[in-house]
């Protein structure tokens, strides 16, 4: 009995205990892998691939294996790491320099007003890839039953597929698994079909995961010393366009900002009180992190390495700082075991992508559009086609507001680098972490650049934290009296919020791509018993909107299109999007020698989104022209 007392006395033991258990029975009671694995080399041979089921049994059978062997290994050395540690004598309380009622009051209003300008996106048309893991992953789709003479029967997803499907990496696991059971509660609670979603369902915990992030970041830099600071950065992530982008849409990026800033918190309270609990919740978040998006492992590295030198930092006494680093590689342990369990299905699938064909690598000019980005929430330049029309670059408010753009650009920059002085000199800790995430962030760059990947400036988000935390420090405490603060502070936001409002009001009149808006449109324009197609990328997915729309992505399947309709004496409406992309594509750019011939369509509607690429035109297909 009395060798139980240390088990019981720590959570770590008994997670790894737990852990060890669980696996233990999955290896026991679990399918075995050996047909799954003979089934996937007989595929292989083939030149096939093995499907999701294999996948997920060879996956979960050796992560769980691996966990086995390093949960027995946690429990082995329990005697070195798990040891008491002190609560660090260097730690003393800092002033936030804010009253608690006037702060969480300032918090509340920046919520509200977060809410009001992400609603229109959370109830917009849903986008390509939040439609695909609509169709893919949260909800399913109609698919043609040859058991019913080729009528659309709803197939719904099942949740295999929700956390484990990985033919791209389109789908987020998490963000996945919150956003069906947000949608799973909204037909419970409003009486919705099977097949039925809603746009705000889905979206839900991405909202709910942004305003947190206003919370958290507000709460860090209080912890911090920066009240002032905080509350500024509420009011900045809640106006910034970036963050009101990604706050908003049903995918992970909102959980990525909420995990960073939850991660500074964790390991600031953990090195703070050495308490276990937060050495727990810091490792839970580290596998949050990971699992969200596979990249993170780059920032959850970082996030680890600045957490060992900040533990040398803290504790004076050699046998603190090796019980401190004791339960700080424990909990990252068990949190890469745990992803490896839940992950290794998604791997097994990533290992079969061969190279992504994308068209857009890092170049200067993305990543100078991805600091305009990060600064503003504005792209850096839109073209003059017709497509862009309407939309908001930094070099066009540049141009028609010279005065306004170096103000902004100027007080932006200002704060940046005086709150980042402030951090080194008051919240050393802080700065720390800061920039061993920036190391890790430059680091994704160079990778990034020497692999030739595809990149889009929002797989930079992770900084969005460091930036916003830092620049609102620089704005909160700019000058000493605290008189003149909360001046200097509401100028700061003024001009930022002057300067991107163009951008915000686009935010908050369109929807991400008008998917929802067009399918509308065609179906009033060709009735009910006319016939609708969508040409390439996007066809796909907007049959979600309306499941009779057919997909067409070559020449010869349009021609066939435009063929059935003339055969059946229907009028024939064609919905292109994306146009650059399917223009140049190899297959649906065929299609365009018709597309683009006046006398076999006519364009009759168009529908804008937020980016160039989500214009779409409705056409009307001329059968008797000529």
């Amino acid at each position: 009995m009395t060798s139980l007392k240390p088990l019981l006395k720590s959570p770590a033991r008994l997670i790894s205990l737990g852990l060890m258990l669980v696996s233990a029975a999955y290896l026991v009671l679990g399918e075995k892998p050996g047909a799954a694995l003979e089934a996937a080399r007989a595929l292989k041979t083939a030149g096939g691939k093995p499907d999701l089921g294999q996948s997920v049994t060879i996956g979960l059978y050796f992560g769980f294996a691996v966990a086995l062997v390093g949960s027995l290994g946690l429990l082995t050395t329990a005697r070195w790491w798990d040891r008491p540690l002190m609560k660090p004598p260097r730690i003393q309380a800092i002033g936030s320099g804010i009253s608690g009622r006037v702060f969480w009051i300032g918090v509340v209003g920046a919520m509200v007003l977060a809410g009001g300008l992400r609603w229109n996106l959370a109830r917009g048309s849903l986008w390509w890839d939040e439609l695909w893991n609509i169709k893919y992953t949260m909800v399913g789709n109609f698919r043609p039953d040859a058991r019913k003479d080729g009528a659309l029967v709803f197939r719904e997803a099942p949740w295999e597929m929700t956390v484990w499907h990985y033919s791209k990496p389109t789908n987020h696991p998490p963000m996945a698994v919150a956003s069906r059971l947000s949608l799973d509660a909204w037909r419970e609670i409003s009486g919705g079909m099977s097949g039925s979603f809603n746009e705000v369902a889905a979206r839900l915990p991405s909202l709910l995961a942004g305003l947190a992030t206003m919370v958290v970041v507000a709460l860090l830099l209080r912890e911090w010393g920066f009240g002032a600071g905080g509350l500024v950065a509420a009011f900045l992530i809640a106006i910034h366009p970036w963050h009101i982008r990604y706050g908003t849409e049903a995918r992970a990026y909102s959980l990525i900002v909420l995990c960073v800033a939850l991660g500074c918190f964790f390991l600031t309270r953990a090195l703070r009180s050495g308490a276990w609990r937060w050495w727990i919740l810091f490792g839970m978040n580290q596998f949050l992190l990971i699992w969200t998006l596979p990249i993170s492992c780059l920032f959850s590295a970082g996030f680890f390495a600045a957490a060992v030198v900040l533990v040398f930092r803290t504790w004076r006494e050699q046998k603190d700082r090796w019980a401190a680093l004791g339960r700080l590689v424990v909990v990252n342990v068990v949190a890469g075991l745990a992803f490896l369990v839940v992950f290794l299905p998604n791997l097994l699938q990533a290992m079969g992508w061969g190279k992504v064909n994308d068209h857009q690598y890092l170049t200067q000019g993305l990543l100078v559009d991805t600091l305009c980005q990060f600064a503003f929430g504005i792209a850096r330049h839109w073209g003059e086609s017709e497509d862009a029309a309407g939309l908001v670059s930094v070099e066009r408010m540049r141009v028609a507001y010279p005065v306004l753009f170096a103000m902004t650009a100027l007080s932006m920059g200002a704060a940046l680098v005086w709150g980042a002085v402030l951090l080194w000199r008051k919240a050393r800790a802080g700065a720390v972490v800061f920039g061993f995430l920036l190391a890790a962030g430059v680091g994704y760059l160079l990778l990034t650049w020497k692999l030739e990947q595809h990149f889009y400036p929002r797989y930079l988000i992770y900084l969005f934290v460091p930036g916003v935390a830092c620049v609102a420090v620089g704005a909160g405490e700019a000058v000493r009296s605290a008189k003149w603060k909360p001046l200097v502070a509401g100028v700061f936001l003024l001009i930022f919020a002057h300067f991107t409002w163009p951008q915000t009001r686009l935010l908050n009149t369109r929807s991400y791509a008008p998917f929802r808006e067009v399918a509308g449109a065609a179906r009033d324009l060709a009735g009910p018993d006319g016939m609708i197609a969508c040409h390439g990328l996007g066809g796909r997915v907007i049959s979600m909107y309306d499941k009779e729309i057919l997909f067409t992505n070559s020449l010869p399947e349009l021609k066939a299109v435009t063929k059935k309709a003339e055969w059946k004496g229907k009028s024939l409406y064609l919905i292109v999007g994306y146009r650059e992309f399917n223009a140049t594509h190899e297959g649906a750019g065929d299609g365009f020698v018709l597309i683009d011939d006046p006398s076999l369509f006519e364009q009759v509607a168009a529908f804008r989104g937020i980016e160039d690429l989500f214009y779409f035109r409705i056409y009307r297909y001329l059968p008797n022209a000529g």
